[in-house]
């Protein structure tokens, strides 16, 4: 073939063959199609070439005589309609399989995003490979584990011998097994990009998930590979008293080991608990109970289907409530949003349902969930609820991000701190949060009540409510100000309790290296004692060597 390809004659009638040219003889040579290398008529013959189309190789003798015994038309042989049927099916091929692929994609829930790029992937294997892989669950998985995760865990040892690291530490159960999260993440040496990678599950003793049984298995792993515990540089994990007690912890047995290590609490999960304990303690039950029996109430086929044309006759929306979730914090915020956007359709729902039910016992229960809805006060503590949860929801979210915002805990915190506290004391006070010293329990330190900012939709209910001007409706919106501003308090108090970035020094100094600092600082000497307070956090600095750096 190779011998072919260099003749005279080849030559010549590849170049009468180019797309789209006619010879002079008037005949036009078919443009190359793709079908056709897999077109039964075609395939076993043809074939496209980077420098020509190989139409011509049927004037060889051996070619003619399989084409006989195959009883395959030569290229002279073949009508234009044929050629263009072939195209045609070859387009329709392509479509289907488009088709199949997208509906697998759906069917498995792999994201459309990715669908592309496996797609690719598949491109690059020859086809007669292709048609030889396996891929069952067995085979996958032990791939993944045996192989993938082995190589990946090695490149990660190998790496921790090497550099300075931060740990995180989570214990859960899946599959009726426990599992301790060992994840890592560190600057690589060569490209100085921070990276994240897990290096290993480790799998718990269920007798044996105390402090001492989960720090066992992390000793264990570490001296195993030979990983010092002085490359440790900080652990972050949740607030379960097994990680963070003071006196037995998954916390206090690494700082035997490294007393260097800086412990640094889940954010997320601190500002969970804050928002949790100061709903506990502040707002009636009645609210998250009545809330939640009334999404249970139309979690069901018929009343669901009432409720939907409810909502459709009523607002003209296509609706369903959020599910409220006792252990979720996050959905709390979108789930009284929703609740309250559906108000409407729910009190002409229920109202309807009272007049329907002939059940005593069920009439007692939709009464009391109908009284709910219309209860004004409890609107308020709705919509309370939706403005401050908002706040939290910002501050998580931001912090639920892949880019390092370590440097920034104490910048956002503090902006967290402030912006709550401002809704209930005294604007001279403000200048003092870090100080430790306020007491947001005395009343000296507050606001009037009426100047206490309860949100713009809140403050709209009270003000309605106040207008009725009776002794119930002022004792109303009194309870109604003095609730919201105690839940203020005790937020505030939480979070002097729980977020310690806001007065560590340590985390203050983080911010020098903020991109907004330290690229456009002309002042550095101002800068180094922040630096300097860093480094020596770790040791094996000299502040001249530092300065001088």
């Amino acid at each position: 073939m190779d011998a072919h390809l260099a003749t005279k004659g080849h030559k010549k009638n590849a170049s009468d063959l180019a797309i789209g040219v006619r010879k002079s003889s008037g005949h036009y040579s078919h443009k190359f199609s793709s079908s056709w290398t897999i077109d039964r008529r075609f395939r076993d013959w043809i074939k496209r070439t980077p420098d020509c189309y190989e139409e011509r190789h049927v004037e060889k003798e051996r070619h003619r005589d399989i084409c006989i015994e195959r009883n395959i038309a030569t290229a002279n042989e073949i009508p234009p309609e044929v050629v263009q049927e072939s195209v045609d099916s070859f387009k329709q091929s392509v479509l289907t399989a488009e088709l199949d692929y997208a509906r697998l994609g759906a069917e498995l829930s792999i994201p459309f995003k990715q669908m592309g790029s496996i797609l690719n992937f598949f491109k690059k294997i020859e086809t007669p490979v292709l048609q030889k892989m396996t891929a069952g669950a067995t085979k996958v998985s032990g791939i993944v584990r045996n192989v993938l995760g082995s190589y990946e865990e090695e490149c990660s040892v190998e790496m921790l011998k090497r550099v300075k690291f931060s740990i995180f530490i989570d214990e859960g159960t899946q599959n009726n097994k426990s599992w301790l999260t060992f994840l890592v993440r560190y600057v690589d040496p060569e490209t100085l990009d921070g990276k994240t990678a897990l290096s290993k599950l480790l799998e718990l003793d269920a007798s044996k998930l105390d402090a001492l049984g989960i720090f066992g298995q992390f000793k264990h792993y570490m001296l195993k590979h030979s990983i010092p515990f002085a490359n440790i540089l900080a652990m972050a994990c949740d607030n379960a008293s097994v990680m963070l007690g003071d006196r037995l912890s998954f916390k206090a047995l690494l700082l035997k080991e490294n007393p260097n290590v800086i412990i640094i609490l889940c954010i997320c999960h601190s500002l969970a608990l804050v928002a949790k304990h100061s709903c506990e303690k502040t707002m009636p039950s009645i609210v998250e109970e009545s809330m939640m029996a009334i999404i249970d109430h139309q979690n069901y086929a018929k009343r669901s289907q009432i409720f939907s044309e409810f909502i459709d006759a009523c607002q003209g929306l296509d609706l369903k409530y959020v599910k409220y979730v006792v252990t979720r914090w996050l959905i709390r915020g979108a789930a009284i949003k929703r609740f309250r956007l559906l108000m409407p359709s729910a009190q002409a729902c229920f109202a309807d349902a009272n007049m329907m039910e002939t059940n005593a016992k069920k009439l007692e229960k939709l009464e009391k969930l109908n009284a709910f809805l219309n209860d004004p006060e409890m609107h308020a503590y709705m919509a309370f609820l939706e403005y401050v949860l908002e706040m939290f929801n910002n501050i998580n979210i931001y912090f639920q991000h892949s880019e390092t915002r370590v440097h920034l805990l104490h910048e956002k915190c503090l902006q967290f701190f402030s912006l709550i506290v401002r809704h209930f004391l005294k604007k001279p006070l403000l200048s003092f949060l870090t100080s430790g010293k306020i007491r947001f329990n005395d009343p000296d330190n507050h606001l009037a009540l009426e100047d206490n900012n309860l949100g713009e939709e809140c403050n709209d209910i009270v003000k309605t409510i106040s207008e009725k001007n009776n002794s119930e409706s002022k004792e109303i919106v009194c309870r109604v100000r003095e609730t919201c501003k105690n839940f203020y308090i005790e937020a505030a108090t939480q979070i002097q309790q729980r977020l310690f970035f806001i007065q560590d020094e340590f985390f203050t100094s983080l911010r020098v290296f903020d991109s907004r600092t330290a690229l456009n600082d002309t002042f550095r000497d101002l800068t180094l004692d922040d630096v300097w307070v860093c480094a020596n956090k770790f040791g094996g600095f000299e502040k001249a060597a530092l300065k001088k750096e």
